[in-house]
């Protein structure tokens, strides 16, 4: 049976229908769905501008809802019209409720994320403005090669995404108040702490204090409990802290680690992410059924099952590194 096309949109990433790329056919009569595959709300706002999520009504153009989150109690620390915490390439909204962290099977893409909360208020505080250069220093680093995953048993291949995302955490205590918000709502362990501390002494006086057994003087961060990042701002690069950051999804520090994960005492040197880094995150967090989430045919999101599974792992293109910090 042939197949008829009767529409055609091209979409930014929150929704809104990009201009002179869209298309119907002449028969094909009024189509009432279109980002998300919710029904569109044409009248008052013009086509393709208001979408029914079911919950809540949504403005393509500024990417917000047009009501508060009935949810919103569990997220004090995000504006209640904010739309999937202004990242829709990383969560799923399907219902205008809680967004939820996935391993989408429909599109066989792995995404290992972190939400990293910055100490921004009292003692070793980051500047707030400083937090864009950090997500994008961040981004750039870990983005310079790709991934690919084959499940050992299914044969099935993936593509492998690495993101950290950082917010502004305000105290410490504050900070850890807003991980259990996003702990509570996605049912899970995600969450961790970043802190950078400008002077040197008090950054060796807390790594010693938390049992650190290297020279201090040569340390440029480490992390605590596999959950809270300290780094020393003077001599820290972005390596370090992307090293710092592999802690955060349960890479280990050893004599023969590999990547982005050895230890060198020439700051700034040293190789970049390699597919054995991604493989052992990858390996350690698929199975951590309280943190992975799947989508189903229809686009629902539930908790993944218990198979077992384990994957070998391939850079999708040539790896680039670097000698010393950019």
């Amino acid at each position: 049976m042939p197949v008829v096309l009767n529409q055609t949109k091209s979409d930014y990433p929150f929704g809104m229908v990009m201009p002179g790329r869209n298309w119907n056919a002449a028969s094909a009569g009024e189509y009432r769905f279109g980002f998300n595959g919710k029904e569109n709300d044409d009248e008052v706002k013009g086509d393709d501008n208001s979408l029914n999520f079911g919950a809540r009504i949504y403005d393509s153009r500024i990417g917000r809802w047009l009501s508060v989150d009935i949810e919103s109690g569990q997220f004090p620390s995000f504006s209640p019209y904010n739309f999937c915490i202004n990242n829709p390439n990383i969560f799923v909204d399907n219902d205008g409720k809680v967004p939820l962290v996935i391993v989408d099977e429909q599109t066989k893409t792995i995404t290992i994320y972190q939400p990293v909360f910055v100490v921004t208020k009292g003692e070793n505080a980051m500047d707030p403005n400083e937090i864009p250069q950090l997500q994008a220093d961040f981004d750039n680093y870990v983005n310079q090669s790709t991934f690919t995953a084959k499940d050992k048993e299914s044969k099935e291949n993936y593509t492998v995404n690495i993101v950290y995302q950082f917010f502004e955490g305000g105290t410490v205590e504050e900070a850890e108040s807003k991980i259990k918000e996003i702990q509570r709502s996605t049912t899970s362990s995600v969450g961790a702490t970043f802190t950078e501390v400008s002077n040197d002494a008090s950054f060796e006086t807390i790594y010693k204090n938390m049992g650190g057994d290297k020279d201090p003087t040569t340390v440029g961060g480490f992390t605590a409990s596999k959950r809270d990042v300290f780094i020393k701002k003077s001599i820290a690069t972005i390596r370090e802290k992307v090293h710092e950051g592999f802690h955060l999804l349960l890479a280990e520090d050893s004599e023969f680690a590999v990547g982005v994960m050895m230890y060198t005492f020439k700051f700034g040197e040293g190789p970049g992410i390699i597919a054995a880094n991604v493989k052992e995150v990858l390996n350690k967090n698929i199975n951590n059924y309280a943190n992975v989430y799947a989508t189903t045919p229809n686009g629902d999101l539930v908790k993944s099952g218990v198979k077992v599974r384990q994957f070998e792992v391939k850079p999708s293109k040539k790896i680039k590194t670097k000698s010393k910090d950019d």
